[in-house]
């Protein structure tokens, strides 16, 4: 029997509410926006393994569910079925006493006659859920994929932490070589918070210099070329303030940019403009944007966005609406900008860890220290 957690079973439960309700709506917060209206549903396409597709056809009383390449009828349901399903699963999304994975004999059977073998959406796959919606403006159809984020588990990741991800930070101030070696030799023993506490308390700091990947700095070039710097200074912020949300993290540079990042290229960006705090939220959206529709840290990017360019939100008491750069695109964006947060990963990345770059005997100076930093952006609930 398939177990899964509650981010999970909401991909499921996505599927059983649209199908149920027969109705795609927008969120409350973009459904006043120019163009942004509520689609009756005629299928819904689910990824499985292989580069397959399950289809459910939405019929007036009932749901037809296929297997898309051959064509073959798999079962049938009616509406209230499905209906009986959707609140079977939201009541156990929402039941407290539930801890971790859960699995259910009534869903598995639901799943098993369907032909899904996994209660989430393939890795490899450009969307989560494919959505067939009439368009009573032009009397047509659209075809719009979406990504799935729920409130009724741990918020999810927009952008995902990797060896990509990872920041080559130089140790700065008054080095003091003695306490150096000491937290050299502690490696990964303390948190980076408390080594970070540690150079401080020790009239040192740091400066976030540049992302080690080349095919990550590639891509966000691909955004807007001064994005590498402008993500830096948004983590340095991160790093050393209070600020955890990107919004906070925006007013955070607005306010004192170059303090935060001491570095030439911060100095560029004031001087041409380019920390008006406008600029940067404008910017930084794009880049939400991207990260949401098809750029990822290590593989290479050419620009254009996966067939996923939509977010489909289910709140914490089951509601669900969607976010479609097709559809109701400002709010969109300014949904991911102000419902996203950075934060550090855990250590299995190997960051978080005091090195040193020993000079050459040949050579004249002293020894460089340095410390990689990570990061991810989450969802905020």
């Amino acid at each position: 029997m398939l177990t899964g957690n509650r981010g999970e079973w909401a991909e499921i439960y996505t599927l059983l509410s649209i199908l149920a309700k027969g109705t795609l709506s927008p969120v409350a917060s973009g459904a006043d926006e120019f163009g942004a209206q509520s689609f009756p549903i005629q299928s819904v396409m689910r990824p499985i393994a292989g580069g397959k597709f399950i289809r459910f056809e939405r019929l007036s009383n009932s749901i037809k569910v296929f297997e898309v390449q051959s064509n073959q009828l798999l079962c049938e349901y009616s509406t209230l079925d499905i209906s009986i399903l959707e609140n079977r699963l939201l009541q156990l999304l929402q039941d407290k006493k539930i801890k971790g994975t859960f699995s259910d004999a009534e869903l598995q059977a639901f799943l098993d006659q369907c032909g899904l073998h996994s209660i989430n959406a393939p890795s490899g796959a450009t969307a989560d859920l494919f959505v067939q919606a009439l368009d009573l403006r032009v009397g047509g159809s659209n075809k719009l994929g979406f990504s799935i984020k729920s409130q009724l588990g741990s918020p999810s990741t927009l952008a995902n932490a990797n060896a990509h991800t990872t920041i080559r930070g130089a140790i700065t101030g008054d080095l003091n070589p003695k306490v150096l070696m000491q937290l050299e030799e502690l490696g990964d023993q303390k948190s980076l918070r408390q080594i970070l506490e540690t150079l401080q308390e020790n009239s040192m700091g740091f400066e976030l210099r540049t992302f080690k990947s080349e095919t990550f700095t590639r891509n966000l070039r691909l955004v807007d070329s001064s994005m590498p710097e402008l993500l830096l200074l948004l983590l340095s912020a991160y790093f050393k303030t209070d600020a955890r949300t990107v919004v906070g993290c925006v007013g955070m540079v607005h306010e004192k940019g170059s303090e935060i990042r001491k570095l030439d290229d911060t100095e560029f960006l004031l001087s041409h403009g380019l920390l008006e705090n406008s600029f940067i939220e404008h910017k930084m959206k794009d880049l939400l944007v991207a990260f949401s529709s098809g750029l990822r840290p290590g593989t290479p990017w050419n620009g254009l966005s996966r067939e996923t360019t939509g977010t489909l939100v289910v709140d914490k008491v089951g509601h669900l609406g969607y976010f479609h750069a097709q559809q109701n695109w400002n709010s969109y964006r300014d949904y991911l900008y102000r419902a996203t947060r950075f934060e550090t990963p855990d250590r299995r990345l190997d960051f978080g860890v005091v090195k040193r770059e020993k000079v050459a005997e040949s050579e004249k100076g002293q020894d460089s220290w340095y410390i990689d930093f990570n990061f991810q952006i989450r969802f905020i609930e």
